[in-house]
């Protein structure tokens, strides 16, 4: 008798051992993907936030060159380096 009531607590502890690893682990997965769409959407809210500062550079700034980031003010930065160099 005490064999079987044994055998059976152990049963029953290793099930509720199942089912406790199985709602941490959806817990776990919740939190990981609430914490994902948090990331996302500040990163989204970043991007968002420097396309508008860049528009805004743009529309004040007309010496700005976007096609080639190594010009400025329509030179090359390799040629300023040169000639800083000479003096």
């Amino acid at each position: 008798m005490k064999r079987l009531t044994k055998s059976k607590e152990l049963e029953e502890n290793k099930k509720k051992e199942r089912e406790f690893k199985e709602i941490t682990s959806q817990f776990i997965q919740q939190e990981r993907q609430k914490m994902e769409e948090r990331i996302s959407d500040s990163l989204d809210k970043m991007f968002d936030d420097e396309v508008k500062e860049i528009k805004i550079y743009k529309e004040f700034d007309t010496d700005f060159q976007y096609k080639n980031p190594f010009k400025i003010n329509n030179t090359n930065v390799e040629d300023d380096l040169k000639f800083i160099t000479k003096l």
